[in-house]
């Protein structure tokens, strides 16, 4: 894909890139950062989303995590990011490492799932290393949210909408 893509597209001048429900997302990446190894990217929003994959990324020896952290490495300007998964229990070990190390850079961040909540240590972690969010919209249990003292009072100022199917959308205001 990369190739054929390359002979019109200037991977390096991309200031926004969106592989929705793509089954070659992570090799897509792989490539871009293989075929410029040194290169660093001018994307400021980027939306990876594998729904064709039914493993979680759970090791970081996975290709597709290692795919993933060369990828992120060489995207210094990223303010937005969506990641979407089918099983996103718990947060791939290159995007946890994302997170933790520049995610105070983030303005937007969307992490969806087709068949799993958030595991609420994951979301700690995303609020904890993401103190720069205007928006963030994450699929949580609904008793997460509602459970009085966890949640809900530190969040409030945040919610914009929370719907029935546990999709929470959240903006600073």
């Amino acid at each position: 894909m990369y190739k054929s893509l390359s002979t019109i597209i200037d991977f390096s001048k991309l200031q926004k890139l969106d592989l929705v429900e793509c089954t070659g997302c992570f090799k897509l990446l792989s490539d871009m950062t293989d075929a410029m190894p040194n290169q660093q990217f001018d994307l400021t929003h980027v939306a990876l989303n594998e729904f064709v994959s039914r493993i979680s990324i759970i090791r970081p020896e996975d290709e597709r995590n290692i795919h993933l952290v060369n990828f992120l490495k060489a995207c210094p300007n990223l303010r937005s990011l969506h990641f979407g998964h089918y099983d996103l229990e718990s947060l791939p070990p290159g995007l946890r490492q994302y997170l933790q190390s520049r995610g105070k850079e983030l303005t937007s961040l969307s992490l969806y799932s087709k068949t799993e909540i958030i595991d609420a240590g994951e979301f700690d972690l995303v609020c904890r290393s993401c103190p720069n969010l205007e928006e963030f919209a994450a699929g949580v249990d609904e008793e997460f949210i509602m459970a009085d003292g966890l949640w809900y009072h530190n969040l409030r100022d945040f919610v914009v909408s929370y719907t029935p199917t546990n999709q929470l959308t959240m903006t600073h205001t």
